[in-house]
């Protein structure tokens, strides 16, 4: 959903106010809305230029390389590419974002193992890791933790192409610890989910029952699908996605309905 704020927030400072837009400008509008980046570039395809006056712009193009949307959390690349933009100008002057056409595009993003495992040692992850239950997980060696922060985190590739969490979870009225290691696989499934994969999890050097913890990532594969964003007036359709021993890659399709909650 950062993504769509930062096109959003782009599309308001490009035509308001009317006629003062310019690359630069739309580069300053997203830098204003992360913690830090270093390099933005923002090309904006307009012909003709009088289009601008009724609200309309062929394309827009954004390359982001190391966007930091919070601190100590680093996108590695950011790449985005609209489709024709036709924005209601009356709304616009408003104050208001309206669209009279569907706004769509195409998203690639890119993120470093090296990152991720930065970020999950930041004060920004690492505070939204601590008083967490795992009563979810039933009466096992996980589950009899009550709550309980995550002290250590780690992700690494495991061949093939596969992840590797590891973990140490620490019960917080206990002091009990807990070594975990998490192996998993993801594909796209259908466009709009990712599935997990032949999972495997290790606590303190014993196996997690294969039965129980296939249930639980179905059910999480199940939760998670683009498809609730529809009813937000908001299409998301996974493309492609790849995992390398240096990163994470995703490329997604984006569509936003004039109708769209998102915008009010």
């Amino acid at each position: 959903m950062e993504v769509i704020t930062i096109i959003l927030s782009t599309l308001m400072g490009l035509f308001s106010p009317l006629g003062a837009v310019s690359d630069e400008v739309a580069e300053q509008t997203i830098r204003n809305q992360l913690h830090d980046a270093e390099a933005i570039a923002v090309r904006i395809d307009n012909t003709p230029t009088y289009q601008l006056l009724n609200g309309q712009v062929d394309r827009i193009r954004i390359a982001g390389r190391g966007l930091f949307p919070l601190e100590g959390v680093r996108i590695d690349t950011l790449d985005i590419e609209t489709a024709a933009i036709d924005v209601n100008v009356a709304e616009l002057r408003q104050g208001d974002l309206a669209l009279d056409q569907p706004l769509q595009g195409v998203v690639h993003l890119s993120l470093t193992l090296e990152d991720i495992n930065q970020a999950l040692q930041s004060s920004t992850v690492t505070e939204s890791l601590r008083d967490i239950s795992l009563n979810a997980l039933g009466d096992t060696t996980i589950g009899g933790l009550n709550r309980s922060d995550v002290v250590r985190a780690s992700l690494s590739v495991a061949p093939p192409n596969r992840l590797r969490l590891s973990a140490l979870i620490r019960e917080q009225a206990t002091g009990e610890e807990l070594d975990i290691v998490l192996e998993f696989g993801l594909r796209l499934l259908n466009g709009y989910q990712i599935q997990i994969e032949s999972p495997q999890l290790i606590a303190n050097e014993q196996a997690f029952p294969d039965e129980l913890l296939s249930s639980l990532t179905d059910g999480v594969t199940q939760a998670f699908t683009l498809r609730n964003f529809e009813s937000q007036g908001m299409t998301l359709r996974l493309l492609e996605l790849k995992i390398d021993e240096e990163a994470i890659q995703l490329t997604a399709f984006a569509r936003l309905e004039p109708s769209s909650t998102l915008l009010d």
